[in-house]
């Protein structure tokens, strides 16, 4: 499958308004970008995102989460969470560190 319909959690929303201003999280939010607009053009299996399934983890009504990597050999290297809906779409429901908790955003 080529491209996806990519639908990003209000809390990544909100997430990547607020790091878009913040000098900070620029590079963050930079890469961030890429690999949502990488997941639209390209999916799941570009090969940079390294994708899995998350196997001790479930997301609502016990679907798999997935993991893609948004950052690689960088400590506390970022991470895109997300699960396939029922129409089909890939919603990203969180992006942040690696340790962080799926589907809870990290601040901006």
């Amino acid at each position: 499958m080529t491209g996806e319909r990519v639908v990003l959690s209000p809390s990544v929303d909100e997430w990547l308004r607020a790091a878009k201003e913040s000098a900070q999280l620029r590079e963050k939010f930079k890469k961030a970008q890429k690999a949502i607009r990488m997941m639209r053009e390209v999916g799941p299996t570009y090969p940079s995102f390294r994708t899995h399934q998350m196997q001790h983890l479930k997301g609502p009504g016990d679907v798999p989460i997935w993991n893609s990597y948004v950052e690689n050999n960088t400590p506390q290297a970022w991470r895109m969470y997300w699960v396939r809906r029922d129409d089909g779409a890939v919603q990203i429901v969180s992006i942040g560190p690696h340790d962080h908790e799926p589907g809870a955003q990290p601040p901006a």
